[in-house]
């Protein structure tokens, strides 16, 4: 074999080497997929397409957890707001009564 002859089967054996590896990057994901995914079969496209499925579930499940996270925030909002008046009202008022300790008003008593 020449040196020419060598050079290229030395770049087929480095091909068939980087090949391998991907499939097996690959199948190592879609392995790991059937594990998360629920409902799984065993072969490839059908482990693809769950996942597919799921995913858009998932999303769909989180927008609806978001939208009603949202709906619960407002609503809490909304019913601190009166609470939150009536402490400044309180305050307010109980601001106003310290100042009425420290400087009493002058009362005549008929003297």
């Amino acid at each position: 074999m020449d040196e020419k002859e060598r050079t290229i089967q030395k770049r087929k054996e480095n091909h068939k080497e980087v090949e391998r590896r991907r499939r097996d990057n690959i199948n190592l994901g879609i392995s790991e997929l059937a594990k998360i995914v629920p409902d799984c079969e065993k072969n490839k496209g059908s482990i693809l397409q769950k996942s597919v499925e799921y995913i858009k579930y998932l999303q769909k499940t989180n927008l609806a957890t978001i939208e009603k996270w949202r709906e619960e925030k407002k609503d809490g909002e909304d019913k601190m707001k009166p609470i939150l008046e009536e402490i400044a009202r309180l305050r307010g008022e109980n601001e106003y009564l310290r100042q009425e300790l420290q400087n009493p008003k002058e009362t005549n008593n008929g003297a």
